[in-house]
């Protein structure tokens, strides 16, 4: 494994129009990106499992706790920027079970820059995290049946389907399939 990542620590860089695009280990300081990022996509009603804005404290503490599994070796969150303001966060993240360790997790919200490849980006850097920083082999997500673009990007980036938890998730007032997805590596 490569020597573990730190808070702030570029992941990549690119250009997408002209502007930079950086993925960065997030850091201690990122609380009120993070909270106008999440609450956007929460105004937007994007497919996520969270309908209630945040407040500035739940986020810091959502952030505190990504610091520190990050130090533990078991989550990585990743901030998208985009012309030096916050677009996007991710994380992946292993199992707890000894005898799960080597599956990690991921999920991903974008508030801008779909379309632009930075979605398929993301999943790249958030599966080299995976390998070479948690050590995993598997990698799942799960994605609510009606978000269809974001189900073609993890095809597109080599997940497929192993299951469905039908009406597993309410949003917004409906009910929806929760599909499972899984990418063997």
């Amino acid at each position: 494994m490569k020597k573990k990542l730190s808070p702030g620590q570029i992941v990549e860089k690119f250009q997408v129009d002209g502007n930079d695009v950086i993925f960065r280990v997030m850091n201690k300081n990122d609380a009120k990106g993070c909270l106008r990022h999440i609450n956007s996509l929460i105004r937007e009603k994007a497919y996520i499992a969270w309908q209630k804005p945040f407040t500035l404290e739940q986020e810091r503490e959502w952030v505190e706790d990504n610091m520190k599994k990050l130090k533990e070796g078991d989550r990585i969150a990743i901030v998208v920027e985009q012309g030096g303001r916050m677009i996007g966060n991710s994380s992946v993240w292993r199992e707890p079970f000894h005898a799960k360790r080597h599956i990690a997790h991921i999920a991903i919200g974008l508030n801008t820059g779909r379309g632009m490849g930075i979605g398929f980006r993301l999943m790249g850097a958030l599966e080299r995290v995976a390998v070479e920083q948690l050590g995993c082999t598997m990698l799942q997500l799960t994605v609510y049946e009606p978000n269809k673009p974001a189900r073609r990007l993890y095809e597109k980036c080599g997940f497929v389907e192993f299951g469905r938890l039908k009406n597993g998730c309410y949003h917004f007032g409906n009910y929806y399939d929760e599909i499972f997805m899984v990418k063997y590596l």
